[in-house]
């Protein structure tokens, strides 16, 4: 199926400006979707670990759009066209597209429950909505320049997704 995604603004800072995806019929993007979900799960008030992997992902993109800006050496080589935040291990990831060293776009993502993104059925379904996304924008050459400059602005992006795998 055909899908429109809307590809909007979602943080800014000295070095890089961070965006993400929203999906037809949400009021959030997919990240800040993520980021509701894994502090109401009932493992970020009784885990440590889960806490500081929530913790660890936000200081990722403070340090990113603040300090350091997209460089290649932050994200996970070899997943799939787009790439999953943190370098460092923890339970969670969070995918992305990198630009370049100052345009970083974000989706969603999950609870890495196994060696594997195909094994981790909360993870899953937000990896593929991010390589759809990232052959999508391939596909019709789009580059930060086309992107929104400010949060009032989205840039729309029809996406071809298997019926079976919409996230809604």
């Amino acid at each position: 199926m055909k899908i429109l995604v809307e590809v909007v603004w979602f943080a800014e800072g000295a070095k890089a400006r961070l965006y993400s995806v929203r999906l037809p019929e949400q009021t959030d993007s997919e990240t800040a979707r993520f980021f509701g979900r894994m502090l109401a799960h009932p493992r970020y008030q009784s885990d440590k670990r889960f806490g500081a992997a929530l913790r660890t992902l936000l200081d990722w993109l403070d340090r990113i759009a603040r300090l350091e800006g997209a460089l290649l050496r932050f994200f996970r080589p070899g997943e799939g066209q787009g790439h999953a935040l943190p370098i460092d291990k923890g339970p969670l990831r969070l995918y992305c597209y990198r630009f370049d060293d100052r345009t970083l776009l974000l989706c969603g993502g999950g609870i890495k429950s196994s060696q594997t993104v195909q094994e981790s059925p909360d993870c899953l379904p937000h990896f593929r909505l991010m390589n759809y996304v990232v052959q999508a924008l391939r596909r019709r050459h789009v580059g930060p320049e086309r992107l929104p400059e400010n949060a009032t602005q989205a840039y729309s992006l029809e996406i071809d997704i298997p019926d079976d795998e919409y996230l809604n």
